[in-house]
């Protein structure tokens, strides 16, 4: 059994000093949002074996800071190919995890997150900023996701953080 958890960076700027979609920044809203996130990842002893992250500026703010507030000792592979993914490019990315990790957390983008989680489970999941899902996998390597069916064990928005 593997767990696989999806990330959708916080809430970013809409422009960016680049001028580049890859640079926009966490606004105030989503530096407030992503250590709700680490919150929920330690409260629920969700502990990641391994991080891959989007090299976008957003994905990686918002990685750090869920760290930090979830205590995390893992630190993030930076991976280039998460940024407009689609889901069939997410799943190449995953494939590639060693066997040995239980836990996968990716952070990324819509759609393809959201498509991943479709292809994966048949759930249909809206992923506001950052929203965390868990997908239950019953494989023992990570290369068998291609094939696997897997369960939806949640979606949850960072509000829901704060109740639960």
């Amino acid at each position: 059994m593997k767990t696989l958890l999806l990330l959708r960076h916080a809430k970013a700027s809409r422009t960016s000093p680049t001028g580049q979609d890859i640079d926009r920044p966490l606004v105030e809203e989503g530096r407030a949002d992503a250590p709700l996130v680490g919150q929920r990842l330690r409260r629920e002893q969700l502990t990641p074996d391994a991080i891959i992250c989007s090299s976008a500026v957003r994905a990686q703010q918002t990685i750090a800071l869920v760290i930090e507030a979830a205590h995390l000792t893992t630190r993030p592979r930076i991976e280039p190919r998460i940024f407009e993914a689609s889901a069939g490019r997410l799943l190449e990315v995953v494939s590639e995890v060693e066997a040995g990790t239980q836990t996968l957390l990716v952070v990324g983008h819509i759609p393809g997150l959201e498509q991943l989680i479709e292809r994966l489970t048949g759930a249909s999941v809206s992923m506001s900023p950052a929203t965390l899902a868990r997908i239950d996998l019953d494989i023992k390597e990570w290369g068998e996701a291609f094939t696997a069916a897997g369960r939806l064990a949640f979606a949850l928005p960072p509000e829901a953080s704060e109740d639960n």
